[in-house]
């Protein structure tokens, strides 16, 4: 009989607890584009409860209460509470639109050339810098993107930063490259050395592809298409970082960001640097390097807007300029290198790059009557370095 009653009773609270339980569904859309957010977490007020929205948008969440709020957050949207009520246990949200947050000031973007209607004929993909802190590692920055279709990036010399990239075929001569709405491919060839950019990978805030002719401004070899990276803006509130990464070959890089936030004379401040060292994941691709990030900004008034950036990577890092035949990759290994030696316990490798390009910019803008903009910038670069083979 004591069996019995426990038993009974055991299923009372099991029965209890599952009719406890109550559903709620929705779909998470982009109030700009209409697209499904996937991804974003939504979490019942009060309780632990949560789930994550899938790649349509879709979720659902089992519920404590019959009457709530939920909170959902996404990376690049804005929070937003919504009130639920169930009814026979369950309740459809239906569509809920999700206010975007950009990461950038609206200048930048317009005078970058983002898209930002999906309607558009173009072909776009955006990658976030959380994306890129989380999943870059110690790769070249071009790496991040390989997973976009119609995008093949590769190492390409093994040393640091060392990488190549084509859309839909087309070579990196034919694919514009925009720092901020400014072209940084290379004047005599249109090529991009990324390993002379190794602070993008900090101080990006998004990269947005875009595939086939497009719709950038200023830019002269967009045939296969282009690529847009937008940095992050002084940031308004005070604080800091520090960062350090370890990677499995013995790499190391350490990061430090400050930011002032507004001060009282109306300027924020926002300065982050890093420094690479390591063997190289190629044998002899030694790196060492530095790299700055320093942002200004300043609101005049409600017209007016000052933005200076300043953006450089000194570095020198050991390459592999013979390219390994099949048998020698086979019986070596992919992270064979034969272009290195060593005297005394030195290595001393036969092909090797330094080089220190800083890229200085100053964008103003004004707004001299609703709903029109001026963007006006002026940028200054200049680079020093080289090569050997020996």
């Amino acid at each position: 009989m004591t069996r019995k009653l426990s038993l009974t009773m055991g299923l009372l609270l099991l029965a209890g607890s599952v009719f406890s339980q109550f559903i709620v569904r929705g779909r998470l859309t982009d109030l700009q584009n209409n697209k499904p957010v996937a991804l974003a977490h939504i979490v019942e007020d009060g309780s632990k409860k949560g789930s994550i929205s899938n790649q349509s948008g879709e979720f659902v969440l089992k519920v404590e209460h019959p009457t709530g709020t939920l909170r959902i957050q996404s990376l690049g949207y804005m929070a937003e509470e919504i009130f639920y009520k169930t009814k026979n246990g369950s309740c459809q949200l239906g569509n809920i639109l999700l206010k975007p947050q950009a990461y950038s000031l609206d200048e930048i973007t317009i005078t970058a050339g983002l898209v930002t209607d999906q309607r558009s004929p173009v072909s776009v993909s955006t990658v976030r810098s959380k994306t890129i802190r989380t999943e870059l590692g110690d790769q070249p920055l071009p790496l991040i993107l390989q997973d976009i279709p119609g995008v093949y990036s590769i190492r390409n010399g093994g040393g640091s930063g060392d990488a190549q990239m084509s859309i839909r075929g087309f070579g990196q001569e034919n694919v514009s490259v925009l720092l901020n709405g400014i072209p940084i491919n290379g004047v005599e060839n249109g090529l991009v050395y990324w390993s002379n950019w190794l602070g993008l990978s900090d101080a990006a805030a998004e990269i947005q592809v875009q595939k086939g002719p497009g719709l950038v401004h200023a830019t002269i070899s967009a045939v296969g298409g282009s690529v847009n990276i937008i940095t992050e803006p002084a940031k308004k509130k005070k604080g800091g970082m520090f960062g350090y990464q370890l990677t499995s070959y013995g790499n190391q890089k350490m990061t430090v960001a400050l930011n002032s936030g507004k001060m009282e004379n109306g300027w924020s401040v926002s300065f982050l640097g890093s420094h690479t060292r390591g063997p190289g994941y190629i044998d002899a691709t030694y790196v060492t390097g530095w790299s700055y990030y320093l942002a200004l900004s300043k609101q005049f008034n409600t017209k007016n807007k000052l933005v200076i950036s300043l953006l450089g990577a000194p570095q020198r890092h050991g390459q592999r300029t013979l390219k390994l035949s099949a048998e020698e990759n086979e019986l070596y290994g992919y992270r064979y290198n034969k272009d290195w030696g060593s005297y005394n316990g030195q290595i001393n490798n036969a092909s090797e790059n330094f080089y220190h390009k800083p890229f200085l910019s100053i964008n103003h803008y004004l707004k001299p009557a609703p709903g029109l903009k001026l963007a006006n910038s002026l940028y200054v670069s200049y680079g020093t370095g080289g090569g050997k083979w020996s």
